[in-house]
């Protein structure tokens, strides 16, 4: 498994953005996106489960489970129930979010910061002119734990061990 290749930022034209709860606007990678990257590492490198869903009042809650070569990160996805949305698209939607969530402890850059909407000072990411020479910055993290690190320990880890671990991890495996 090549966790670089899996863990580079995505292209600005991937990122999108939507509206959230309270004003929040969030950038995020579209599952369909996600699972692309997911597959170029070997579609038989990874599997995503549901683990449990459930629906609670006007809400759609998913635990999902990805497992990456032997190594399982699990996140939650939930979506509000909409008059004019199937129950089933709200799962599928709440799904999506949980598989992104997951493959973002992996160090995978597919989650990003949230702002209110009256402190949006840019347009839309899909109506703003392309800027490749401003990718998406994000430190990796731990495989294991999902703890950001540095710079040199990612690298360190990653030529030494093949996996981004974070120090307390590497000891574990007896690297350090």
């Amino acid at each position: 498994m090549n966790w670089e290749q899996l863990c580079r930022p995505f292209s600005q034209s991937e990122i999108k953005q939507r509206k959230g709860r309270k004003g929040m606007y969030f950038n995020y990678v579209p599952s369909d996106s996600l699972v692309i990257r997911l597959n170029e590492c070997g579609p038989d490198k990874w599997q995503f489960i549901i683990k449990e869903s459930k629906e609670i009042r006007d809400e759609i809650i998913v635990l999902g489970s990805l497992t990456i070569c032997e190594i399982t990160k699990e996140g939650y996805g939930s979506t509000l129930i909409e008059e004019n949305k199937g129950v089933g698209d709200c799962f599928k939607s709440a799904s999506a979010l949980a598989l992104v969530k997951s493959a973002s402890l992996f160090g995978i850059p597919c989650i990003f910061h949230a702002k209110p909407q009256n402190q949006q000072e840019q347009p839309r990411q899909e109506e703003r002119e392309p800027s490749p020479q401003l990718p998406v910055q994000t430190k990796p993290g731990c495989a294991e734990c999902g703890i950001e690190l540095t710079e040199k320990i990612y690298n360190w880890s990653m030529k030494n061990l093949g996996a981004a671990l974070c120090l307390r991890h590497q000891r574990n495996r007896g690297a350090i």
